[in-house]
This record gives C-alpha cells, structure tokens and sequence, in this order.
C-alpha cells in the first residue's frame, strides 16, 4: 500500500495577451489560492457488492454526486454496528464505529433525498422495535396484579432527530448499542445547543466526549434519577449549506474546540441539474437492506472478553502492522501541513480504525468475528485518503476571503452568458453572489479585470471573457 503525499500547489501565474487593443502586452494574473482541487472520486471499492451497487444506484436515480449517498451510508454502518464491536490496536486504546458526517453542498442538489434513502433500512428497524415494543406492553398490561407485573417493557432507539442531551441520554440508556442523530441542517442543530441554560450549558462538551466515546454521566432535574453511560455511542449525520458552513469552519463565533475536527465532511463538485428517469431497482434496496439489517442483529456478546465488555474485532498476522505503517507516514505527512489540517490529520488516526470495524464486518459473511485482514487495513485507509482530499478541497475554498469567493460566483456565472459578457446592471438585476447593490457589482467587475479574469468590453460598464488560447486560467476549476 503507497502512501502519497499531496503537495498543496503554488500560486498560479497566467501570462495572456490583450488581443483587444491588438497589443501584446503580458500581464501577470496571481490567483490566490490556485484553482481549487476538484473532489476525489467516492471509493465504491471499498465497500461489498450490495453496498457499492446501492450507492451507485441511488446516486444515479436521484441524481446526485455518488458522494451524498456514500458518507451518509457509511454513518448508517457506523450505527448499526453500534457498541457491538470494537478494535483495540494496543492496552488502552479502543475505538468504537462513532461517526459525525457533514454534506457540504448548496440547497436543492439532492442532499436530503440521498441522505433519506440511506436512512430508509434504519427507519424499518426503529418501526420494528416500535410494533414489538407495542406488544410487549399490550402484554405487560394484561396481567393481572400490580405485584405480578414487574418492570413495565421499555422501547429500544436506533434513531433520534431532534432532542435534548436529557432525551439522548435516556435512549442512550435504553439502548446501549447507540443512537443515529439525523439533522437535515447540522448549523441549526449546532445553533440549538445549550439553548434551553442561556448558553451556558454543557450540550457541545457533550457531543465532544460522546465522539471520543468517554463515559457519560447526566444528572437530571425533576426526581429523575441520574443516568451512567459507560460507552455512549451516537453517529450523526447531517448537511451544510456553504454559507454557513463557512462561518462553522472558521469557528467565529467560538474558540476551536476540535467540533470541526470531528465531522467527515464531503464537498462535492456542482454539477448542471439534470432528471433521471431510472429508478434504484428494488433488488438493489433490498440487498443494502439485508446488510444494515444485519449489522443491527450482532451480537454483542459474541466473543466478548470476561469482563462482559463488547467483542473486540482480532487482527490477522501482518495486519495490524500494516495498519501501525500507515499512522508513522500519517504523521511524517502532517510535518508539512498547514496548522490548520494537522488537527484534523490526527483525528484521522482514531477514525481510520474506525471504518476498520464498519468495513470487516460489512465484508463479513458469517456471524462469527473473523481476524481483520491487511485488505481492510488498505481500505479503511484509502477511505480516509479520500476524506483527505476533501478536507483538502474544503481548505482552499474556506480560506478564501470573502471577495474572492465573491468574485469567483460571479465568474462562473459569467462563463455561462451568452458570449460570456456582462454588464453590472446584468450582475445586480440577477443578484449574482448575493449582490444587491449596483456600487457592489461595478465594484466586481472591477475586481475581475484587476485579477485578469475577464476584460472590460465597455470600460467600466461591461466586462467579457475572450475565448482564445490566452484567457487566464479558469480560478474556478474544480470548485
């Protein structure tokens, strides 16, 4: 398995000549940062048959990047593997299949019907504990005698939208295995937190130490008795819409806590809308359905240590070795790293053992816990290579000024005009990047010329981009 190092590319420097005045003159256009890196291709490898063919299937049916079905499957797994196994690579050390993911993409491309379709195997199961939960207490209440009853039949979660840490933790304690937490929007989420003490709650230390699997104990108000969770488990899944996205990135409204540093982000590339009249065969469905549906019926038990604690997952002989290879050029990698990834690089490690659990035991065919093989290891690391690359893609978009990123929206939308020119009546009538204002929008067309981007057909009324083999590099390559 290579491991690859991805220098981040220089400042792009584009020489072009002014073919409208009929002189050659060289200009020299800096774009800070250069295009940004286009999004990595999803590993459909990585996963089983019925897995990789659902995500194929769904994302072309939708449609929609093959992104916004793979990272909400992959929470799913995450979730109904549960605490029901975990991988322990020395004494002291042990990870659960805990994941935070984050679609980042525009309203409207299809993040909430991609995310639905994921989810629809865990909504089948929650029903199901519903219907026997109903059971048991139409049961519980036909026996006669209070004295004859016992403890009244509680309902087991798999899934939760909306509640309050006090509400987490009581399913947490019903359900050990762990919860999955879908938020349409993870900003409104984030923006609940602590709502109900003023802001001086401990709801985002919660969310913290649940990532990291720390025990959990949550005194409650009322006369309820205090709850100890020994292994919460909650994955979350959820999206962003770029605007706020940005400002949960650069953290302005806190100190950096590591939140960011929790969450699998995915930023798919925008692609034009288009229809699709396929739809997922339900033989596809049905065989993603049997693997979560399986995952959820582990035992926990199974090869459990003597002490009672989940079955940790055996490594085959080389395995973890491989594994132990991989971290020491992680971290070699993260000498060369901005400040700002190698926070992120370091959680990587924690989450790269991770997908080891979810990826050995959606291969497996059996209920027995096989020995995890050096082929899981090679893919639950190019699953993080892949998650890399998108925190690498993310980086050069968010540290980008606000300008820039404005001046970028208004040049992708020029290249689309008719003989790509526009005026700024034209970018202020359309409100293009938000602009309202006809002062902003001269103000970018302006901006674009200064930066090489485009050329003043009226000077400073309209602008044009010639097309021609010197026009500047394209700064929205890849974005």
């Amino acid at each position: 398995m290579a491991k690859t190092s991805r220098p981040f590319p220089p400042n792009v420097m584009a020489l072009h000549a002014d073919q409208a005045s009929g002189i050659r003159r060289k200009t020299l256009a800096v774009l800070e940062p250069s295009p940004v890196p286009p999004a990595p291709a999803f590993p459909l490898h990585v996963f089983p048959p019925p897995v990789a063919d659902f995500i194929s299937a769904v994302a072309t049916s939708i449609p929609v990047p093959v992104d916004l079905v793979g990272l909400p499957v992959l929470v799913v797994l995450g979730a109904a593997i549960g605490t029901s196994r975990s991988v322990s690579p020395k004494e002291g050390w042990t990870e659960y299949p805990c994941l935070y993911g984050g679609i980042v993409a525009p309203s409207g491309v299809g993040k909430s019907p991609a995310i639905q379709a994921a989810l629809q195997p865990v909504y089948t199961h929650q029903q199901a504990l519903v219907e026997r939960w109903k059971q048991e207490k139409i049961q519980y209440e036909a026996k006669a005698g209070p004295s004859n009853k016992g403890a009244p039949p509680s309902l087991s979660h798999v899934l939760t939208t909306d509640p309050t840490v006090e509400a987490v933790g009581a399913m947490l304690a019903a359900s050990p295995r762990g919860l999955l937490l879908h938020r349409d929007e993870l900003t409104a989420w984030l923006g609940t937190m602590d709502q109900y003490r003023n802001g001086r709650g401990a709801d985002r230390e919660f969310w913290l130490t649940v990532h990291s699997g720390t025990a959990q104990k949550i005194d409650r108000k009322g006369g309820h008795d205090p709850l100890f969770l020994p292994r919460p488990l909650v994955c979350i899944l959820g999206g962003f819409v770029p605007k706020n996205f940005d400002r949960f990135r650069t953290g302005e409204d806190r100190e950096p806590d590591g939140f960011y540093q929790r969450i699998l982000f995915v930023f798919p590339e925008a692609g034009p809308l288009t229809v699709s009249r396929v739809g997922a065969p339900l033989g596809v469905r049905q065989g993603y359905a049997e693997v979560v549906h399986r995952l959820f019926g582990l035992d926990p038990l199974a090869n459990s240590s003597p002490s009672g604690d989940p079955a940790s997952l055996q490594f085959a002989p080389g395995a973890l070795d491989r594994w132990w290879h991989w971290n020491e050029a992680l971290h070699e990698e993260m000498r060369d790293l901005p400040d700002t990834l190698t926070a992120k690089w370091q959680k990587f490690v924690g989450m790269s053992l991770r997908f080891v659990i979810i990826l050995h035991k959606v291969w497996a065919q059996g209920s027995l816990d096989t020995p995890v093989e050096t082929a899981t290891i090679d893919r639950a690391c190019v699953l993080v290579e892949y998650f890399m690359d998108h925190e690498r893609r993310i980086h050069d978009c968010v540290q980008t000024d606000a300008a820039e990123r404005r001046d970028r929206a208004v040049y992708a939308w020029l290249l689309k005009r008719p003989n790509a020119e526009t005026s700024a009546r034209d970018v202020q009538r359309h409100g293009v990047a938000g602009i309202a204002k006809a002062s902003e929008a001269k103000a970018v067309l302006r901006s674009l010329v200064d930066r090489s981007w485009a050329r003043w057909r009226v000077e400073n009324q309209s602008v044009w981009i010639p097309q021609s083999p010197d026009t500047p590099d394209n700064p929205t390559r890849g974005s």
